[in-house]
């Protein structure tokens, strides 16, 4: 059950529409397939082949598995087999990304905004217009599609969108619409191949479900252990704060802390900054 997202279509139209032979519907099952994958580079698993506009015009994996095993059968030339087998490896990644998993679980890539090409930054600000200051956190929001209905979600990615306004919508729709069973800071260095301070991230295990009635959010701060061991250790024995997830919608811009702010005294209460 592996296969790699982001093989983009070699050859013509007309090369993969003749692996289908004369039947209309698998040639427009090809057709869809081609054209979704056009990209497949540049997205990868941010493609959505379950998406109304990439539906393979009824074909299924199923139905195009055969023609492409006989593809990869020995008595077609070198080339056709060529074709096959990038067929399909691109059609076992469009059925694997258009099902709903219990887990998902990756270490999601880090590139800002500013230094996305365009084709990329214009893919997540059409698609994920409440998280495409980053792509961590528009994965953050792909990796809850590829989940079920109660199921989990969890990634280590930047801590700055729980904080920064940019991020402000982001938070309030993960804060009504979604469980955070464990947010845990790790801040700089937690990671063994990494180091400075460039990558403060945090991590997050979420239930693709909106909250129950009183329920809480359980932090760890592993901030404060150095070490990448120490950070694993301390995540596992540490101490555990609990906060009502719907009380941080009243924290200014809705931040998402570990604690709650509830009646407290903010600092605007005393001053202000030029």
């Amino acid at each position: 059950n592996l296969a790699c997202s982001g093989l983009a279509p070699e050859g013509d139209l007309e090369d993969w529409e003749t692996l289908a032979g004369d039947d209309e519907r698998l040639q427009n099952g090809m057709r869809r397939l081609y054209s979704i994958f056009q990209d497949a580079p540049t997205l990868g698993s941010l493609i959505d082949p379950s998406a109304p506009e990439n539906r393979l015009d009824m074909a299924t994996f199923e139905d195009l598995e055969p023609l492409l095993g006989k593809a990869l059968s020995n008595g077609e030339s070198a080339e056709a087999r060529e074709r096959g087998v990038v067929a399909y490896g691109i059609a076992r990644a469009a059925e694997m990304m258009s099902r709903k998993y219990h887990l998902v679980v990756t270490n999601v890539p880090y590139l800002k905004s500013g230094n996305q090409g365009s084709e990329l930054l214009k893919y997540c600000e059409d698609n994920y217009p409440r998280s495409d200051s980053a792509l961590e956190t528009v994965f953050l929001e792909r990796c809850r599609e590829l989940t079920i209905r109660n199921g989990t979600f969890s990634i280590v990615s930047q801590q700055y969108w729980l904080f920064l306004k940019s991020y402000r919508e982001l938070r309030d729709h993960v804060l009504r619409s979604a469980s955070i069973k464990l947010l845990a800071p790790l801040g700089p260095g937690a990671f063994e191949t990494i180091g400075g301070e460039v990558v403060n991230v945090a991590l997050q295990i979420l239930k693709n479900s909106p909250p129950e009635r009183g329920f809480k959010i359980n932090g760890i701060d592993a901030t404060k252990e150095k070490r990448v061991k120490g950070e694993s250790k301390y995540i596992k024995n540490g101490k555990l704060s609990r906060s009502v997830q719907k009380s941080q919608l009243k924290n200014p811009d809705k931040r998402i802390l570990l604690s709650s702010i509830g009646e407290k005294s903010k600092l605007k209460k005393y001053s202000h900054s030029y």
